[in-house]
């Protein structure tokens, strides 16, 4: 019996169409997806705001220059407009305690004679830094409920977002929060003020970490999520599968610890690029095979022991509570397993109507996974030329 095959103009381009617009590896290049970073610091009856903003968002949405320049020329630059810019950011930034608006200020002194305008990234190349500007608020005694909501540069082509930390003083209690422009979040105070007087709970810090490594997944990790999707796509059924990634979590958590411990370390010039190869080679073997090779798993952890370095990056950079290493690399690496694993569920609901069509492999595989070899070889590219 015949098998109706679907259009293959339409089911060709429908998948690249997707495909490119999920994976576009000209962005993963730009300036990190129009994230912000951010730090929220409760001390007390205090909270302090440091946004990171970047001297490409400034010039474009504050300065309102349409230009493509990504960096100040220098300080006294900055200087000439910076009451300009403390203008447009106290404002758009709406902080609020248990529902009455807390009113901000920015550092009158910003920016000092310090702030450098130039930073070298994880490649090793000479990039425009971002500049810290610090607001602080009083917290009225007893606020249960902090909400914060941002509004800054939502005037830009790109779709703001936020990476805030909400820690305290010490980095004891730790919760990230990944934000749109315009939308609200509200943070329990109490962990944080319970810190203040002594430790906090460790179901408390595993549940932080927890977030941490899911978001660092899903929806920041863009490499780590094509990594899993090309081990997904080989297909072989759940059971290979699960062993690729037991294997590929086991190593890179075995790296993150002996990182964080200081016992090893590669620089992320040598890291990054051979992260973005372990995508591409993943992609590539995909296509001339039909089945899982019972050596893949040894493969799958070799790249994980490299994948687990550049999750020592983003632990390095927020620093583990003291007296806390353990519970807080355990919480890391299970909110890590969790967004890997909630990649593969969706795949998986996305694909399961298909895996079954004989067209599935030429028409969805293949496109894929080539798709995915080209971005990870582009991005090995850049990241060595950088």
């Amino acid at each position: 019996m015949l098998t109706r095959q679907p259009p293959k103009f339409f089911i060709g381009r429908l998948h690249l169409l997707l495909l490119i617009a999920l994976l576009n590896p000209g962005e993963a290049g730009a300036h990190d997806f129009g994230v912000t970073p951010g730090k929220v610091v409760v001390d007390g009856t205090t909270v302090q705001l440091t946004l990171e903003l970047h001297p490409m968002d400034l010039i474009q949405n504050v300065l309102a220059e349409e230009t493509d320049r990504d960096r100040f020329d220098d300080l006294a630059e900055v200087r000439r407009h910076a009451s300009l810019i403390r203008g447009y950011v106290v404002p758009r930034v709406r902080f609020a305690a248990d529902n009455s608006p807390i009113v901000l200020t920015a550092d009158p002194g910003w920016p000092s004679d310090d702030m450098a305008m130039t930073r070298v990234d994880s490649t090793g190349k000479v990039v425009a830094a971002y500049l810290p500007l610090r607001l602080t608020g009083q917290l009225p005694a007893g606020a249960a409920i902090l909400g914060m909501t941002f509004l800054l540069f939502g005037e830009g082509e790109f779709v703001p977002l936020f990476n805030i930390v909400i820690t305290d003083p010490d980095g004891g209690a730790v919760r990230t929060e990944f934000m749109k422009v315009n939308q609200s979040v509200l943070v329990d105070l109490s962990p944080f003020r319970a810190h203040a007087g002594g430790d906090k709970s460790l179901s408390a810090i595993i549940l932080d970490f927890v977030r941490l490594g899911f978001t660092h997944i899903v929806p920041l990790g863009l490499d780590h999520i094509l990594f899993v999707l090309g081990l997904f796509l080989l297909g072989g059924g759940w059971r290979p599968l699960i062993k690729q990634v037991t294997a590929f979590t086991l190593a890179h958590s075995l790296t993150l610890a002996l990182a964080m411990l200081n016992v090893i370390r590669l620089p992320a010039r040598v890291v990054e690029p051979i992260i973005a190869l372990s995508i591409a080679y993943v992609a590539v073997e995909n296509l001339y095979r039909r089945d899982v090779n019972r050596g893949r798993w040894l493969v799958v952890f070799a790249f994980g022991l490299v994948h687990g370095l550049g999750f020592a990056g983003v632990l390095t950079e927020l620093g583990l509570p003291p007296g806390r290493f353990l519970p807080a690399l355990i919480g890391f690496n299970v909110g890590v397993e969790g967004g890997q694993l909630t990649v593969l569920a969706l795949a998986a609901l996305a694909t399961w109507p298909l895996r079954d069509r004989t067209w599935y492999r030429p028409w969805v595989t293949r496109p894929a996974c080539i798709l995915i070899a080209g971005v990870g070889l582009f991005w090995a590219v850049e990241r060595v030329l950088r």
